[in-house]
């Protein structure tokens, strides 16, 4: 179960809504300075700031029901409400995506794409930078705790850069060509599926029971052959959701050993793999006595 100190909670959800809050109005901004300059890019950058806020809500919510302890209906818990979550936003970012397309098309086909930006163009986007260092700022720092807000504010760096291609877009849209505005709404276009790309990919790995990397699987193996009474183990699998990594394993010990004695042994690694683990691996231990194990393999 996911727990928070008191404080820490209070900063963290004063953080996540000041942060929702900053980017609705990144996206009204961003939205009134598109249309008042004639802006594609700004527009773009606007829907992704509607997106960030959408995100967020979603995120948030599913965050915590995935951190819910098992019930009755969910003995494996709740983990899989992330995957959830991100075929949410996967479907967001695609609307996204083809609206800034649709609109980018628009715009080359009527051919405004060439008229020079309205000059008002630059306070939008520089005001739109300043807003967007602000927010990725304040969730770095009340964001030390808690891993959601440290990956938001990483999210948010992006969204930064953004902002510096809308307004280079912008600038050179207004004193050269509008075309510059649009390659500006291209490189926007190209971002939004980059993450796409990589959501799918995460989606795929959550819901694919993807084993954990080789080195999780060697401090399993040594944490099991390093106790005492062990002399092998055989049939290991683990498969890692998150954060999290569940497992069984058929443990060898020595034979002659009471079931007593053997349940102790499952139960001390069990205990020692959750230390190593930061309580964060669910594993099933099989008892075997030396010279049995044969027969299960």
């Amino acid at each position: 179960m996911y727990y928070l100190r008191k404080t820490s909670e209070i900063h963290i959800l004063r953080a996540l809504h000041l942060s929702i809050v900053l980017n609705a109005l990144l996206f009204i901004f961003k939205v009134v300075g598109g249309i008042v300059s004639r802006s594609t890019a700004l527009l773009a950058d606007g829907s992704d700031s509607l997106l960030n806020v959408i995100s967020n809500m979603i995120t948030f919510k599913y965050y915590h029901e995935a951190r819910r302890p098992p019930d009755e209906e969910h003995p494996y818990g709740h983990l899989k409400y992330e995957a959830f979550a991100s075929m949410l936003v996967l479907i967001l970012m695609s609307i996204t995506l083809s609206f800034i397309a649709f609109m980018t098309v628009d715009r080359i086909i009527t051919g405004i794409h060439v008229k020079k930006l309205n000059p008002i163009g630059i306070f939008f986007a520089v005001a739109s930078f300043i807003l967007n260092i602000t927010t990725s700022f304040i969730l770095r720092v009340f964001g030390k705790g808690s891993m959601l807000l440290k990956t938001e504010a990483r999210h948010l760096l992006i969204d930064v850069f953004e902002s510096v291609i809308v307004l280079v877009g912008v600038a050179l849209g207004i004193i050269m060509s509008g075309i510059f505005d649009i390659l500006a709404t291209m490189m926007i276009l190209s971002i939004v599926a980059y993450y796409i790309m990589v959501t799918l990919k995460e989606i795929k790995h959550s819901i694919s029971d993807v084993s954990p990397p080789t080195d999780v699987l060697k401090k399993i193996s040594e944490i099991i052959m390093d106790h005492d009474g062990v002399v092998g183990y055989h049939s290991l699998r683990a498969r890692q959701l998150f954060d999290r990594i569940f497992a069984d394993v058929h443990v060898i010990v020595n034979k002659g050993l009471s079931i007593s004695e053997a349940h102790s042994i499952a139960t001390s690694i069990e205990e020692k793999l959750k230390k190593a683990f930061n309580n964060k691996i669910d594993i099933v231990i099989h008892v075997e006595p030396e010279g049995e194990a044969n027969h299960h393999e």
